[in-house]
């Protein structure tokens, strides 16, 4: 009996080793205090977080502590798998320098009604240097607490070794000119890599979203350096609708889509003209930026520390609820369906509304549902094949006997 018991106890603690083991990594903030998490290749805000192995690209992680003093952060650095998953590397097989290092860069808010200090990352810098290619999470921690992260920050660092040729056409499998997107793809590459399917993973992503992101089986045709994808369901997207916007970067003057600014002591509300589902309308083309957000103030010299803080008011009309949750689906909620950017409906004045707390500037934003684990814009917003987004493939190689994937191609 007491054997038993004690394998029973030895195969609980392997099945939560392995369950932790299997965690999937993605950008998210864990503090409410945290705000304003970015991550940007170059910083270039409107690039993915995509890096070269070589060369002098970095990564530039970016955010806010609604704090008065400044805090002591640490950072450490997992290397993942292409699903996401930790990879088997040790930390000395994928960087150069120490977990858990201090960061320095950090300043504090400047003539603005909410207190705040900004801080900086950037990889690879003096202290570290990537060794391989793949995917990569920092967690960011308070220091002597590193086993509570106040936030993940994804990003991927390529080494090109494939040439990617890729199309998208509105002419799908499921509908001609409708509502989806079809991607048809070709990957060219050299002979020093292995042609066996089973060594190659490659990933369809639209507007940098993961929720939807597509993992790819069974090409088409398989030819002496040679893969292609077409006619492949995998590839099939919603087109969904242009992105909305809005711009809160006056506190003196309505900005784009702000009907109305007040001040409650000690901050500002900033309340956006009422929106309209759009399911059942014309498509209407707008320079979109695909979800995207860009921290701007008019008022400022130095965006990073002299944008202010300020409650925006989202409102949805509709004259009944839906059965499903309506989301807001923007890169300034990291892309997720939680409660953060969860909508409530409100009987008496027939709309969906939110208020957030957001740093003043341009944002890009979707009024979203959730269908099995994917945001579907059909109930608000409505697919037309006519819409601009945003295609990126991501193509991993593990050779054989490897213990990682490394990210081979990038292409957008």
């Amino acid at each position: 009996m007491i054997n038993a018991i004690k394998i029973l106890l030895i195969l609980q603690v392997f099945f939560v080793t392995n369950l932790s083991a299997l965690k999937i990594f993605r950008t998210d903030v864990f503090s409410p205090v945290v705000k304003t998490l970015q991550v940007k290749a170059n910083g270039d805000w409107l690039l993915p977080p995509v890096i070269n192995l070589e060369g002098n690209d970095y990564i530039e992680i970016c955010f806010d502590e609604l704090s008065a003093q400044q805090t002591r952060f640490t950072y450490s650095i997992t290397h993942c798998n292409a699903d996401w998953t930790k990879s088997g590397l040790n930390p000395v097989e994928y960087m150069t320098g120490f977990q858990n290092q201090l960061i320095y860069d950090y300043a504090t808010s400047f003539n603005t009604t909410m207190d705040y200090i900004h801080y900086k990352l950037f990889l690879p810098n003096d202290d570290t240097h990537f060794l391989v290619s793949g995917n990569y999470v920092v967690h960011i921690s308070e220091e002597g607490n590193e086993n509570k992260p106040v936030l993940a920050a994804c990003f991927s660092v390529v080494d090109q070794q494939v040439k990617i040729q890729m199309s998208v056409t509105a002419n799908t499998d499921l509908d001609f000119n409708r509502s989806h997107q079809q991607l048809s793809l070709t990957v060219n590459y050299a002979s020093n890599i292995s042609s066996t399917m089973q060594d190659f993973k490659i990933y369809a992503l639209q507007n940098n979203r993961r929720d939807n992101m597509a993992l790819l089986f069974s090409p088409s045709s398989i030819q002496p350096g040679k893969i292609v994808y077409e006619h492949n369901r995998n590839l099939i997207f919603e087109a969904g609708n242009e992105y909305r916007r809005f711009e809160t970067v006056s506190t003196q003057h309505n900005g784009m889509n702000v009907k109305s600014i007040r001040y409650y002591s000690p901050y500002f509300h900033e309340t956006l003209f009422p929106d309209e589902l759009r399911s059942r309308k014309s498509y209407l083309f707008d320079k979109d930026q695909n979800g995207k957000f860009y921290i701007r103030s008019n008022e400022a010299s130095n965006y990073d520390i002299e944008s202010d803080y300020v409650f925006v008011h989202f409102t949805l009309s509709c004259e009944r609820p839906f059965l499903e949750d309506i989301y807001i689906l923007s890169e300034a909620f990291n892309n997720l369906l939680d409660e953060r950017s969860k909508m409530t409906y409100n009987y008496e004045n027939k709309c969906y509304e939110k208020a957030v707390l957001l740093k003043q500037g341009l944002y890009n934003y979707l009024y979203v549902s959730e269908k099995d684990d994917k945001a579907t814009t059909g109930l608000a917003e409505g697919n037309y094949y006519q819409t601009e987004n945003e295609y990126m493939i991501l193509m991993y190689y593990r050779q054989p006997g490897g213990r990682y994937d490394q990210l081979i191609g990038m292409q957008k």
